[in-house]
């Protein structure tokens, strides 16, 4: 199991392994909802993030099961999104460390 570190310490996102981005670096381009950042790969040495395993989510993305997922789901256009996952990336890669826990 990973947790991500900010700025050196614990945060208050909804699980280890996710970090709310603070609305001053970005929010969603679709509905100005609060977004998210996973790391599925870093350095092992470092605990630095990979840029291209930085994934940045919604919080205000609905579940897939629901029935109207079709209709309610954000359209993620590249020209909307991209400077978004760009911006956070470059946050995520200056404060975020995953620490491995459990070895």
């Amino acid at each position: 199991m990973s947790e991500l570190l900010v700025n050196g310490r614990t945060h208050d996102g909804p699980c280890p392994e996710l970090v709310w981005v603070p609305n001053q670096v970005a929010v969603c381009p679709e509905c100005r909802g609060r977004l998210l950042v996973q790391c599925d790969g870093w350095e092992d040495a470092t605990g630095k993030p990979i840029e291209t395993c930085i994934s940045v989510d919604c919080e205000n993305e609905p579940d897939p099961d629901d029935p109207d997922w079709e209709d309610k789901r954000h359209r993620g256009y590249q020209s909307d999104w991209q400077p978004v996952i760009d911006r956070v990336r470059a946050w995520a890669l200056r404060r975020v460390r995953v620490v491995r826990k459990g070895k």
